[in-house]
């Protein structure tokens, strides 16, 4: 399944898309406000939140995916359990697997229809899901094809089991870690919605066009900048690495 983020899988498509939402949010400050001097550095730092909503949609993507995989594994189980092989089991999901992986399992089966070999159709599988998880599974299933439906239906149960803990174990670690991150993103966007507030009287819009003004606006969205990334950085989870990819 391909990601539709617009952000991140073209550089130079990113970069004008970005200039793009850089001048259209550049634009309407000035004329909410008046000032360029508070404009432009409002900008730079209001043309990241499209940018993170959109990276943050397609990290919930990934999550959802994973979350998915006890519910997948359980029904290739039970599919084993009542006789499929392991093949048959998988290109079943096609049809009652979750509705989000449908489409994925369906052309796994499609590939087996059209003469490819079950290798390489779990190769193309382990492609379309593009992340440790689904390759950590792929793989299992990959080795525990030649023991026997019996011995695959005791395999996949185990990392079943494994993957719902680590699952659990990370849903605990976001649960603690966003309420401290949602607080910091607060905190740094406050002073900004503020002097968004402030920029409709005169008096503030001729303070922060002098020298002074400038300076201070643009080492606050620069200080605030780093901060928000660095927030980012110690609040991120890591994805295990692609190993078998």
């Amino acid at each position: 399944m391909k990601s539709k983020n617009s952000f991140g899988r073209n550089p130079q498509k990113t970069l004008l898309l970005t200039v793009i939402l850089l001048l259209i949010i550049f634009t309407s400050l000035i004329g909410a406000t008046g000032s360029v001097a508070i404009s432009l550095p409002l900008s730079l730092l209001f043309v990241g939140v499209p940018i993170y909503a959109s990276n943050s949609k397609e990290k919930l993507r990934k999550n959802k995916l994973e979350k998915l995989w006890p519910e997948i594994l359980d029904l290739l189980i039970s599919g084993i359990q009542s006789g499929l092989s392991l093949s048959q089991s998988i290109a079943s999901m096609g049809t009652r697997g979750p509705l989000e992986t449908r489409p994925i399992f369906t052309r796994f089966k499609l590939n087996l229809k059209s003469g490819q070999n079950f290798e390489t159709s779990l190769h193309i599988l382990k492609f379309e899901f593009s992340n440790s998880l689904a390759d950590q599974v792929i793989e299992v299933m990959r080795i525990s094809q030649s023991s026997g439906n019996r011995d695959t239906a005791l395999t996949l149960r185990t990392i079943a089991e494994f993957i719902t803990a680590d699952l659990s174990l990370r849903q605990e670690i976001k649960a603690k870690h966003s309420w401290i991150r949602n607080a910091a993103l607060l905190a740094a966007a406050t002073p900004w919605i503020l002097l968004l507030i402030l920029s409709s009287q005169e008096s503030a819009r001729r303070a922060y066009a002098s020298t002074a003004g400038v300076i201070v606006l643009f080492s606050g969205a620069l200080f605030s900048a780093i901060a928000f990334l660095w927030m980012q950085k110690v609040g991120k989870i890591e994805y295990s690495p692609r190993v078998f990819a």
